[in-house]
């Protein structure tokens, strides 16, 4: 049993570590690892250091390649597409219960939250801040959002594609406005949580939908030139 912890222990270390790397641009696009040379600068056996680059595999961070090492996955129109699907069933259901519960005190700190959210990114898109420092606010806004339903599984879907939402964003912020853009999106679906009007509910999924859908859209169009430019290279 002991041995059996250690292992799960070590491939958790594995996993949290290459996770965290990818998350902070350590590890490069197009770059083969050696899965015996990264298990050997972590100071593991390569069974854990396996068992955590399948389970990255599965999180679509990397792709194993037999006998050569691996990766970074390299993101395509179906996990784009499938993270669109996960982020309008999770923050759907979240806007809608902050909605539900924005008169009590639970409710209220967090629409504080999304307003003093707001009054930030919308200082730093108005005086161009950095790119990264709105987009970490961008960020911040979903995670208020998701964090109030207080649910582990909706947590835990949400995490799994965190890294795929932070292509996502990167990419559609390279279109000219989109930040600003992004900010008007994000304030109506404050104000559709904040607000009780008629339809309410369908308000609020419709201004969680309709800013996911431009959002995926940006992103879809990003990589089909990323796509195209590479057919060139490749010729």
């Amino acid at each position: 049993m002991n041995m059996t912890n250690n292992l799960h222990n070590l491939e958790d270390f594995a996993y949290k570590h290459l996770a965290q790397q990818i998350s902070e641009g350590r590890l490069k696009p197009k770059v083969i690892y050696s899965q015996t040379q990264m298990a050997k600068e972590l100071g593991i056996s390569r069974t854990p250091f396996r068992n955590a680059l399948t389970r990255l595999e599965e999180n679509r961070y990397i792709d194993v390649l037999p006998s050569r090492g691996f990766r970074l996955h390299e993101m395509t129109k179906e996990d784009i597409t499938n993270t669109f699907m996960a982020r309008c069933a999770v923050e759907g259901f979240c806007s809608l219960s902050i909605h539900r519960d924005r008169e009590t005190e639970k409710g209220k700190k967090t629409i504080l939250l999304l307003q003093d959210n707001l009054k930030d990114m919308a200082n730093a898109v108005f005086h161009r801040h950095p790119y990264s420092e709105i987009l970490e606010l961008d960020a911040q806004f979903h995670d208020i959002i998701v964090s109030f339903c207080e649910n582990q599984e909706l947590l835990d879907l949400y995490n799994r594609y965190h890294h795929r939402l932070e292509y996502i964003a990167e990419k559609t912020f390279l279109q000219e406005n989109r930040p600003a853009v992004a900010l008007q999106e994000h304030q109506r679906i404050y104000d559709a949580i904040y607000k009780s009007s008629p339809h309410s509910v369908e308000k609020v999924y419709s201004a969680v939908y309709d800013h996911i859908t431009n959002t995926r859209d940006i992103a879809l169009s990003y990589l089909e030139e990323e796509e195209g430019g590479q057919v060139v290279a490749d010729e």
